[in-house]
């Protein structure tokens, strides 16, 4: 697997595709989602795809619930990333909420991903891309940036 400690990547792991995965009680899971949820999983996480709602009415925005299947917290920018792009498509834009603690949500780890209906783009972050994919080119990009390989799908 990808994750590690201290300093520097471990291990290669391989990538594995996000899947249509059926509840064990589809009454139950659509009845605490909504009749449009579905679920996805693949051998490290399961995700709750659920169309975002504004008076009623469908917005084109996809709301991402996400956790590990063994429960334990997750923080792969790069896997979250991946998800985003798999379920809703690798233009559109996604962000995390750090929320006003009065509307903090905060029992399970769990992470929520809103994205933006197709064409959005939200008015922070940056104007151009830049992506490093092997230690090599992030140490000439930053001097002393410690880098994994990106996976190959």
């Amino acid at each position: 697997m990808s994750r590690h400690k201290g300093k520097g990547p471990t291990k290669k792991r391989t990538w594995t595709r996000l899947e249509p995965f059926l509840p064990a009680d589809p009454d139950a899971f659509h009845k605490a989602n909504g009749s449009d949820a579905s679920l996805w999983k693949n051998d490290i996480y399961q995700v709750i795809a659920r169309p975002m709602m504004a008076n009623g009415e469908r917005t084109g925005g996809v709301h991402l619930s996400i956790r590990r299947n063994d429960r334990r917290p997750a923080r792969d920018w790069r896997d979250f990333q991946r998800i985003k792009n798999e379920l809703c498509g690798p233009e559109r834009e996604g962000i995390e909420l750090y929320p006003a603690e009065s509307r903090l949500v905060d029992c399970a780890n769990q992470y929520h991903m809103w994205v933006a209906p197709p064409g959005v783009r939200f008015p922070v972050g940056f104007d151009e891309g830049r992506v490093t994919r092997t230690p090599e080119e992030a140490a000439i990009e930053a001097p002393g940036a410690v880098q994994r390989p990106f996976e190959e799908d």
